[in-house]
C-alpha cells in the first residue's frame, strides 16, 4: 500500500511539480520534486478514513484514493472495507508466539491448533462403545514458514537430512544449512533417502523427474545460505553481493 502517497501540489515546475506529504506533520514535513507524469492529480482531499467504511463512497478517487484509505484504515485498526457488496480484509502477519498457557479450555484448543501445525493430522477411530479402535495419520504440508525458521532442536523437513547424508561431502553435521538448524543428518536419514525414492518411483516419477525434485531441494537449502551486502562507500550506486557461503 506504499505505492501512493498523499500530497499537496506547492508549485509546478515543468516537466516536474514540487510536493508535500500530507500525512507528515506541517513541521517537519518537506517539499521534494518529482515527475508530473508520476502523481495523480484527485478531483477532491479523500475524507477521513474513519467515515469511510465503503470505497464507492469515495466517487471518482480511483485507484490512488482507494490506496489510500485503506491504508489510513489499516493503520487505525479497521482492517474490514466494503467496495460494494464486496468486503476486503487486510491483516497483518505475525508469528506466532508459542507462550504457554495456564490450565484453561483455551489452552486445549491452542494445543491442538499448534499440533495441527506440525506436518501431520492423527485422527483416534471410536467404536460405538465409545473406546478407541484404531488411529489413522495423515501428513500434509501447512506451515511454509517452518522451512525458512526452526525452533531449537526442532527438524525441518526430512528430505533435507536426507539429501545431506547422501551427499559426498556433507556438511549439515556441521551446521552450515541455515535452513537445518542445530540438528545435523543420521544413518536412519541415509537409509530413508533410498525409501523415498521408491516412494517417487511407486508414484510414477520418471528418472529425470526425481532428478529435478532432488535439484530443487539441493537449491532450497543453498538459498538459505544466501546473504545480501550493501556497498556503504558509494550509496548512490549501492547494489547488491550474492555470497553462498560453501
Amino acid at each position: 500500500m506504499d505505492g501512493y502517497t498523499l500530497v499537496r501540489i506547492v508549485e509546478t515546475q515543468p516537466p516536474n511539480l514540487v510536493v508535500r506529504p500530507l500525512d507528515e506533520p506541517a513541521a517537519t514535513s518537506s517539499c521534494v520534486v518529482v515527475a508530473a507524469a508520476a502523481v495523480v492529480q484527485l478531483a477532491s482531499l479523500p475524507p477521513s478514513s474513519a467515515a469511510v467504511d465503503n470505497l464507492v463512497h469515495l466517487g471518482s478517487s480511483g485507484e490512488a484514493g482507494a490506496l489510500h484509505c485503506l491504508k489510513r484504515r489499516f493503520l487505525r485498526h479497521h482492517i474490514y472495507t466494503n467496495v460494494g457488496k464486496l468486503l476486503t480484509l487486510l491483516q497483518q502477519y505475525t508469528q506466532p508466539t508459542h507462550v504457554e498457557m495456564p490450565p484453561h479450555v483455551y489452552q486445549v484448543a491452542a494445543a491442538a491448533f499448534e499440533a495441527a501445525l506440525r506436518w501431520k493430522l492423527v485422527k483416534l477411530q471410536l467404536n460405538a462403545s465409545g473406546k478407541i479402535d484404531g488411529c489413522a495419520v495423515t501428513s500434509y504440508l501447512l506451515e511454509k514458514s517452518r522451512l525458512t525458521r526452526v525452533e531449537g532442536r526442532e527438524r525441518n523437513y526430512h528430505i533435507f537430512y536426507q539429501l545431506c547424508a547422501n551427499m559426498e561431502h556433507s556438511t549439515a553435521a556441521t551446521g552450515e544449512f541455515a535452513f537445518l538448524g542445530q540438528v545435523g543428518a543420521t544413518q536412519e536419514d541415509k537409509a530413508a533417502f533410498g525409501v523415498t525414492m521408491a516412494a517417487l518411483d511407486a508414484l510414477g516419477f520418471t528418472p529425470a523427474e526425481k532428478e529435478g525434485v532432488v535439484a530443487i531441494c539441493k537449491g532450497i537449502l543453498y538459498l538459505g545460505n544466501v546473504h545480501f551486502h550493501t556497498n556503504e562507500l558509494l550509496p548512490q550506486k549501492a547494489y547488491d553481493q550474492v555470497t553462498f557461503p560453501l
